[in-house]
């Protein structure tokens, strides 16, 4: 029997990506961020979930250095932190050992999808040639009928070196 996954997808522009939904701790639809002066373009300011501070970033400056003009569809999708995660995932995998922080954090994206189940075997490894996406931001690609899933590597996304 082999391994299934479980990502959450979205959109960031035309390119539809995925996260393990072991990462995510919510989506959140309507919402306020607050900008912080003096900050990493990355960062596009903070929001109060529940009165804990969320620090929001923008995945698309990350592997795009651009984001889409104001969109209504933009959601947020709230992170575990690490110490949440290794609380709860005794598993070996790859997918499962990629951290996020010690903080809270949430990624601005243009739009969610599905809840999408891979088999193992069906993840390859990302092409080197992927537009202009750099490669250890990605954890693999899924070649679904219609569409290209991209499965990002989310400490790369969260980590502050570079753009």
């Amino acid at each position: 029997m082999s391994l299934e996954y479980q990502f959450v997808s979205f959109y960031l522009g035309d390119n539809l990506f995925g996260l393990n939904i072991i990462h995510v701790r919510e989506v959140i639809q309507n919402f306020e961020i607050t900008p912080v002066e003096g900050t990493s373009s990355l960062i596009k300011g903070v929001l109060n979930l529940r009165g804990q501070i969320v620090t929001v970033l923008s995945p698309a400056i990350k592997l795009f250095s651009e984001e889409k003009v104001d969109n209504p569809e933009k959601v947020c999708i709230v992170l575990k932190t690490t110490s949440e995660l290794k609380r709860s995932v005794k598993d070996g995998s790859g997918f499962m050992e990629d951290d996020t922080s010690s903080d809270w954090l949430g990624l601005i994206v243009d739009k969610m999808a599905d809840v999408i189940t891979v088999k193992e075997e069906d993840i390859a490894s990302p092409p080197a040639n992927l537009s202009s996406i750099e490669s250890r931001f990605l954890t693999g690609v899924v070649n679904m009928d219609n569409d290209l899933l991209i499965l990002l590597k989310i400490s790369e996304i969260v980590s502050f070196d570079k753009k």
